[in-house]
């Protein structure tokens, strides 16, 4: 009521009558935020299987998934990486995002990331190295050429789009499936070097972002072992010497 007052008031909109049943109806029901079952171990491993088995023949898919897995890529990063942003540090393969797709252009490059950074360095993990090698390091293809082929709309969109419907077919419940695979890998770093690594490895603002909203696939517990409890000596005590007493 207070809105369609500042509507006639502020504006000169008078809501027309035909809606006035519909602002009538009662509350919609369920509507309240259900938290997001994640993937058992079972379905995690089928997938990564067929990813697997499916690499020549959907080798954009297999590109996509693995820059998620092992660099954490979101989307939009994915989709610009060039054979030439990877580099060797101190032994180990690193990514240089150098930019990222703009949201409605599909031609327009920011060199900027969501989260404000100018040509992250981020860290192989998760294996992803010996996957990503042979496309990275194809022969004949140019080294400043895109990894994931096809045209801008292909390698921004529909690539993306391949990835969830092959995710939800395989029984995956989730609203972003290329990014579901980003908050996965996360976890596996976070297991591996502990979750303020993790929170740097994704590019977090605040560690707390990485616990809330990546956490869900850590699983410390695995780390606990059935071992005998020790329990600490007990102190033994010094005989205290009193002084005498006459008799």
């Amino acid at each position: 009521p207070a809105m369609a007052e500042h509507y006639r008031m502020a504006a000169g909109v008078e809501l027309p009558a035909c809606v006035a049943e519909f602002r009538a109806a009662p509350g919609f029901r369920d509507v309240t935020k259900h938290d997001y079952q994640i993937p058992d171990e079972a379905l995690i491993a089928a997938t990564l299987t067929e990813l697997e088995a499916t690499r020549d023949s959907h080798s954009a898919r297999y590109v996509a998934c693995w820059l998620a897995i092992g660099f954490g890529l979101r989307k939009s990063e994915a989709a610009c990486v060039r054979r030439d942003w990877f580099r060797q540090i101190e032994g180990r393969w690193h990514i240089e995002i150098r930019a990222v797709a703009d949201g409605t252009d599909r031609e327009t490059e920011h060199p900027v990331t969501k989260n404000g950074q100018v040509r992250p360095l981020i860290p192989c993990a998760n294996g992803a190295w010996e996957k990503l090698a042979p496309f990275i390091q194809a022969p004949g293809a140019a080294a400043d050429s895109y990894l994931i082929p096809g045209h801008n709309t292909y390698r921004r969109e529909d690539v993306f789009r391949e990835i969830s419907v092959w995710m939800r077919h395989k029984g995956w419940r989730t609203q972003k499936s290329y990014h579901e695979l980003r908050a996965w890998a996360g976890c596996q770093v976070g297991m591996q070097y502990g979750f303020d690594v993790a929170s740097q490895w994704l590019r977090h603002g605040s560690i707390t972002t990485t616990q809330t909203f990546y956490g869900r696939y850590l699983n410390t517990l695995r780390r606990v072992e059935d071992r005998p409890v020790t329990f600490p000596a007990a102190p033994v005590s010094s005989p205290v010497s009193r002084p005498a007493t006459g008799t």
